[in-house]
């Protein structure tokens, strides 16, 4: 049962708290507790040392001052004792309060900031595998989405990450010219290199001149063929 028992709280000691009751249940000072046996105390202490008191009012009785005004001053230094015990307790009590606040803030400047560090962290290491997918030049978006998820990032930002890549790579020069390439080689006029382009993933304006700069190409060797010039 121990065992258990002490399992179960540093189980708990291990969760994040994000609620002041349940960091004072595993953390704080018990501020009622002390607060309570000394009043308990003092009004113990009050209740035995009144004129009123059994053993007190047989002593004051039997030397001749029961109702005098010794009785009264026994009376008001009982209560004066018992607000004194009362009033250091109130002390002892705010002062665990404002421990417990106190620890309470630092708990959560130093969770905050574990926090952020962990954020931070995890940026870091999603920008590297965001460059290593870069480094990739992968042009399929579910091919990108594998391999980011392999990496250990979850669906929906894979798939994210995936897009963004995608428009990285189509946007680049290389990419471009590596379509250009393609149209050329397949001997495509213009409408249809302008398809293609915008098949790959071009926009209207860079498709235009992938198409424009294939055609050109496509035409001038043909011309340069049917003019008895060898094309290399």
């Amino acid at each position: 049962m121990a065992k258990l028992k002490n399992f179960i709280e540093n189980y708990l000691k291990n969760q994040k708290i994000s609620d002041y009751e349940g960091w004072l249940a595993l953390y704080g000072k018990d501020e009622e507790a002390p607060f309570r046996e000394a009043k308990a105390a003092a009004d113990t202490a009050y209740a035995s040392t009144r004129a009123e008191h059994g053993a007190r009012a047989s002593s004051l009785y039997a030397k001749g001052l029961s109702g005098s005004g010794y009785g009264d001053y026994l009376n008001h230094a009982a209560y004066a004792t018992r607000q004194n015990a009362l009033t250091k307790a109130l002390r002892e009590k705010r002062a665990a309060r404002a421990e417990n606040e106190r620890g309470y803030l630092s708990y959560l400047e130093s969770a905050l900031k574990q926090e952020e560090e962990q954020k931070q962290a995890k940026a870091k290491e999603e920008q590297k595998i965001f460059s290593d997918l870069l480094s990739q030049k992968l042009l399929d978006e579910n091919s990108a989405v594998t391999y980011l998820k392999v990496r250990g990032i979850d669906e929906g930002r894979a798939r994210e990450l995936a897009k963004e890549s995608l428009n990285i790579q189509k946007g680049s020069r290389s990419y471009v010219n590596q379509l250009i390439n393609e149209a050329e080689a397949s001997n495509m006029d213009y409408y249809t290199a302008y398809a293609y382009a915008l098949a790959k993933g071009l926009d209207e304006e860079s498709a235009h001149s992938a198409a424009t700069v294939a055609a050109f190409r496509v035409a001038d060797r043909k011309a340069r063929y049917t003019s008895g010039y060898n094309y290399y």
